[in-house]
Formats: C-alpha cells, sequence, structure tokens
C-alpha cells in the first residue's frame, strides 16, 4: 500500500534530485554562456579580418576582456556597444576602433583556425608615441612574440583630417587548427597608459612551398 508518508518521502527525493541536477528552477532561464558578437555567434574564420570592437560577448563569470577604468571614455555620441572597453566611432575615418589601451588591459575573441600553417599577422594600429609593443595569444599561449607598433603621428585620425593607421606585420606564425580564444595583450611598464588605437586584425595564410 502506498502510503501518505511515503508519497512525500518520493516527492522530497524526486525534488532532491532535480535540484542536484540544476533541473528545478522557479522560472526561465536566462542564457549566459560566451559567445562571439556577431549575430550567428560563430567563432571568427581564420584566414580572415576581426575588428578590435568586437570581443567576445560575456559575463563576469568568464571575461572576454579586462579594462582598468570603468565606463567607455569615448564621447557619448560615438556609443557602439555596451562595456567598459574604451571604444567609438572614428568621426573622420568613420570606422570603430578601440583606444586608450593601458598596460595591463587585454580583449578576447573565440576564433576558428580553418586550415593549420604558417601566418602573416597584421594589426591596424595608430600612436604618436615610440618604442610601443603587444603580443597575441593563443589559448595563452603566446604565439608572436613581442611586436613592435611604429610611431603613426597620432591616435588615428584628428580634427585636421589626418589619417594615420599603420600595420604593424609579423610574418611565420605557426597556427594549429580548431577553435581556440584569441587575445591582445599590450606590453610596456606597469601603469602605462593611452599606448595606442587598435582598428583590426588580419590573419592571412602563407604559402607554402612544395618540399622536393
Amino acid at each position: 500500500m502506498v502510503t501518505i508518508r511515503s508519497m512525500v518521502i518520493g516527492r522530497r527525493l524526486s525534488l532532491s534530485l532535480m535540484l542536484s541536477l540544476g533541473l528545478a528552477c522557479s522560472g526561465p532561464q536566462k542564457e549566459t554562456g560566451r559567445h562571439p558578437y556577431n549575430a550567428e555567434r560563430r567563432p571568427w574564420p581564420i584566414p580572415g579580418v576581426i575588428e578590435a570592437e568586437n570581443f567576445d560577448e560575456a559575463g563576469a563569470d568568464d571575461p572576454a576582456y579586462y579594462d582598468d577604468t570603468p565606463g567607455s571614455q569615448a564621447p557619448t555620441d560615438e556609443h557602439y556597444r555596451d562595456s567598459d572597453v574604451d571604444m567609438g566611432v572614428d568621426p573622420q575615418m568613420n570606422l570603430v576602433d578601440v583606444g586608450w589601451v593601458n598596460v595591463g588591459e587585454w580583449l578576447e575573441y573565440t576564433v576558428e583556425v580553418q586550415t593549420a600553417g604558417p601566418y602573416t599577422i597584421s594589426t591596424r594600429i595608430a600612436t604618436p608615441k615610440d618604442g610601443k609593443h603587444f603580443h597575441m595569444e593563443l589559448d595563452r599561449q603566446n604565439v608572436t612574440g613581442s611586436v613592435a607598433v611604429p610611431n603613426t603621428g597620432c591616435w588615428g585620425s584628428d580634427l585636421k583630417g589626418h589619417h594615420c593607421f599603420q600595420e604593424a606585420v609579423v610574418r611565420h606564425v605557426q597556427l594549429k587548427k580548431g577553435v581556440a580564444r584569441l587575445r591582445f595583450v599590450p606590453e610596456g611598464e606597469a601603469g602605462e597608459k593611452d599606448l595606442f588605437t587598435v582598428d583590426k586584425f588580419r590573419y592571412e595564410l602563407e604559402k607554402q612551398t612544395p618540399a622536393h
């Protein structure tokens, strides 16, 4: 005979099991997963171009960037997306870039290397300062070494109509096929601020000479 007591115990066990599996809830569950910042939520393909401002959309438990100042330093009329990353629309060049980059900050993107091999990486970047550097990581492994940034004369554009983005290029970077997290990391002395403005990263598969 099934008693009321056994029914209550059974319901408690069922609820306990649901809680342990994370199945019990008081309402609709919100999506909290990290994903690439594009309509399809697909990893950015390599070879290809990745815009600096399109770092992953993510929560505090798995961040896709670190910025050491709250809020964006860009003017409010140059707003692109909600983030503490300092980015905005360049009024002279009609593009979105990331500026006010400090040592210790970083940006991360989910990518898919479609073909393994050597790559040329060109970073469109600008700075009026000498001796600045950065590197790129794939799954937290430095794959480029320190990349020198040329003094381009300004922060990308100025109110006089000067445009000064240039490409910092590194060649023969070996990449493995598959999905990974790409991280852009500024280099320098602790506390250094306003290193450069970053527009985009271009990954090109190099032609390989057949072995004889």
